[in-house]
């Protein structure tokens, strides 16, 4: 098979296009980074539809709306945008509650709720922190199939922890606090807002979450039925839209194609649950071989992966004008392990902070050492500037003169004390891991910035 953009079908992918699913029956591909996973899934579609004398119907869904509008373009180029329809989730529901129902008026839908998004009843005289709390719980069932709110919603902690400090000056302020004696309360007021936001004539706001949600629980169907339903990113669905899909599988003998990346998941502050894991398909196929990069960096990615998530696969670099060097003898070595690690090694990491105590760590390892000698390090300037940021906390924790301390936040916190006290009370959580570092190495600190200073070079090429 030649693709749309002109590449040769690889093996792998020539199984998937082959593919010939009985109704009702559920398709897994496992689909690694640059394999070509939605080129593959278009070239499905075309063989199912131009190959058969009666052509199936095809659903293409996926999360990202610019992507439906390219592969809209694509389908409607070839003449099959009849038999083939690309949407998003929640489009799917948007047509049936706002175009067939009429059921929400669309100046109700908001992207992002917040607790001034609560029916001014029935949020008067309640605290900012319960109206938190009522938020947050409706997001999570949200994204659950659970027919009715629950404790589980619920951050029972974060509940405790604010019973426990009301006072009575709090309660005359806020007097409807008083309500809430147990989480069960909590519940029962987050359910009273839900009932108002699925109301036909509620006053609450709606987020998209609202009406995708609605449309799993009160068990409606997809406007249309389609032979083939096939699902792209597949390991970002949360479980509301799994059940959707699984519903059309189930009830209407709909054939189901899974196409995701388990390493590639960007949703899980959508509830995103990896359902490429908890889907039981009838067939599973794997796409490891990449057009994105060479051998050498196939190597490296299966090496890393093989021990930060323990998957042994084998990803294949087949583009040779991209990394296509070989790399022999790569291995990837646990940091949390004790095991001795061959020099010289590359240390990966998310997070500038990560990377400033993995520094320091190795700092403080050879300057204890008996054999202790100079080298010279380079650091990036976003490294640097976390290292000062460290250097005002510990700096204020040593009561330095206000003046001197370089950072304008830790500054303007005049005290150790107060910068701890805003820190906590806005959750600051990056500054809450700096004050973390210095309360725990202290005075060893200083050990730290002076061996910085002493190997630190501007010219990359001499570290």
């Amino acid at each position: 098979y030649t693709l749309l953009d002109d590449r040769i079908a690889t093996q792998e992918q020539k199984q998937v296009i082959d593919l010939d699913l009985k109704q009702g029956q559920i398709a897994k591909i496992v689909a690694y980074a640059g394999t070509g996973k939605t080129s593959t899934l278009v070239q499905l579609a075309l063989v199912l539809v131009q190959a058969k004398d009666s052509p199936p119907s095809i659903l293409f869904v996926t999360y990202n709306s610019d992507l439906v509008k390219q592969l809209e373009r694509k389908f409607t180029g070839l003449g099959l945008q009849d038999k083939v329809h690309c949407r998003t989730f929640h489009s799917l529901a948007y047509q049936i509650y706002f175009t067939e129902l009429n059921h929400f008026p669309r100046d109700r839908v908001v992207s992002s709720f917040n607790k001034s998004h609560i029916a001014p009843q029935l949020r008067e005289g309640y605290s900012p922190q319960v109206l938190d709390m009522i938020v947050s719980t409706l997001e999570t069932f949200t994204y659950s199939t659970d027919p009715e709110i629950g404790p589980q919603h619920t951050d029972e902690a974060i509940f405790n922890k604010y019973i426990n400090s009301i006072t009575d000056k709090h309660v005359k302020k806020y007097p409807r606090v008083s309500d809430l004696g147990a989480l069960s309360d909590l519940v029962r007021l987050s359910s009273l807002v839900w009932a108002d936001m699925i109301s036909k004539k509620g006053a609450s706001k709606i987020t998209h979450e609202t009406y995708l949600k609605l449309f799993q629980l009160e068990g409606k169907q997809l406007p249309s039925r389609y032979d083939y339903i096939e699902v792209d990113e597949a390991q970002d669905m949360n479980p509301v839209c799994t059940e959707i899909v699984l519903r059309e599988c189930r009830n209407r003998g709909s054939r189901v194609v899974l196409v995701g990346d388990p390493h590639q998941q960007l949703y899980a502050f959508r509830g995103a649950v990896n359902a490429m894991d908890l889907i039981q398909a009838d067939v599973t196929f794997v796409l490891s071989q990449s057009f994105r990069f060479g051998r050498g960096m196939g190597q490296a990615a299966s090496a890393l992966v093989s021990v930060l998530k323990r998957q042994h696969i084998a990803v294949e670099g087949i583009n040779n004008s991209r990394g296509g060097c070989e790399w022999t003898g790569i291995r990837a070595y646990d940091p949390s392990s004790d095991a001795p690690v061959p020099f010289p090694y590359t240390y990966l990491v998310r997070k500038n902070f990560t990377m400033v105590k993995k520094i320091f760590g190795e700092f403080m390892r050879d300057i204890m050492s008996p054999s202790y000698e100079k080298f010279l390090i380079f650091l990036p300037p976003k490294i640097n500037v976390e290292i000062e940021k460290i250097r005002s906390v510990y700096d204020l924790w040593q009561e330095k003169p206000v003046k001197s301390i370089k950072n304008e936040f830790v500054r303007e916190c005049g005290t150790f004390s107060k910068l701890k006290y805003i820190v906590d009370k806005k959750d600051l959580y990056q500054w809450k891991r700096r004050i973390e570092l210095v309360e725990m190495y202290k005075e060893d600190l200083l050990k730290f910035f002076v061996r910085i200073n002493e190997c630190l070079t501007k010219d990359a090429s001499q570290a």
